[in-house]
């Protein structure tokens, strides 16, 4: 399953790049529609192989869904270049965007040690908490960011427009992740009315009570997760991988796995999602000032 999920994310960012944002969507949906289609016969049949070989499938058809995208109209398929100077470049660009994405995988297995100190079922009720804010930040990406990095991407040599689409792109952000936010709280609030009436379950049990509990303080990571999209796709679109990955890395070992010890010992699990906020918000501020230090020079500058 792993090598046509390679070759999507590969397609898939080719049609970004011609802003042809729907397709990539509709087949990955197809995708996962036909692997769901052999994953749970599977499952009820107990064949641990058909539900793997579920996993293949999936890939597969979002993959092959996504192969015209890559025909070119005069010679028909567009193979790599591989000694393109562009190409070079581009994985000069990717390997700080490695490096942070090893810094997110040992900070969630930070996270993990720490809650495992916890009472019991803390750790899984800080999951399920956190995959809902993660959802809403790879909708927030997907709908907002992507689109957002092309538009910004072509105006980098336009500094006025740059900042104009750059802060009409963080009021849609700030504004949508709000709306976002107070509406998962009302359709939770209705599903918990209907869980208490057909299972007889009250949402004020311990479990649900911790579990809001968690979601509410995790609620930097939706709204500053959001807001650090938005900024970190203006250095992408400024050709500057770089940055974004020094501020991560130096906030974490900095500042994130300190507030993460402090609050574990302070508050417990709660604590940790608290520490969690903050070390989100403090990542999109430092952003912030970076791309707002780049973009408007200081009186004097030439």
């Amino acid at each position: 399953a792993l090598v046509p999920h390679l070759v999507a994310l590969v397609e898939t960012a080719w049609l970004y790049a011609q802003r042809r944002f729907l397709w990539p969507e509709v087949a990955a949906l197809a995708g996962q529609g036909v692997g769901l289609a052999l994953l749970v016969p599977g499952l009820l049949a107990g064949d641990t192989t058909l539900a793997a070989w579920a996993f293949v499938v999936k890939s597969g058809v979002h993959a092959g869904l996504l192969l015209p995208g890559l025909w070119c109209e005069t010679h028909g398929p567009c193979w790599p270049a591989w000694h393109h100077p562009k190409l070079h470049e581009g994985l000069t660009r990717l390997l700080p965007l490695l490096a942070g994405l090893a810094v997110t995988r040992f900070d969630q297995v930070l996270d993990r040690v720490l809650l495992s100190f916890t009472a019991p079922g803390t750790l899984s009720l800080f999951h399920a908490a956190l995959l809902g804010h993660g959802a809403a930040n790879q909708v927030a990406y997907k709908a907002l960011t992507v689109p957002l990095l092309s538009r910004l991407a072509t105006l980098a040599g336009e500094p006025a427009g740059f900042q104009r689409i750059l802060r009409q792109g963080l009021r849609h952000t700030l504004w949508l992740s709000l709306a976002a936010f107070l509406a998962t709280l009302a359709v939770v609030w209705v599903l918990g009315g209907l869980w208490r009436s057909w299972v007889g379950v009250s949402p004020a049990s311990p479990a649900m009570s911790l579990l809001a509990v968690l979601f509410l303080s995790l609620s930097g990571v939706w709204f500053a997760g959001m807001l650090g999209q938005t900024l970190t796709a203006g250095f992408y679109a400024l050709g500057d991988t770089r940055t974004p990955m020094k501020i991560g890395l130096m906030g974490f070992f900095g500042v994130g796995w300190v507030l993460k010890i402090a609050g574990l010992a302070l508050g417990g699990g709660l604590g940790i999602a608290l520490a969690v906020s903050v070390y989100y918000s403090l990542n999109a501020l430092w952003l912030y000032r970076e791309l707002r230090v780049r973009l408007v020079p200081p009186p004097g500058a030439s």
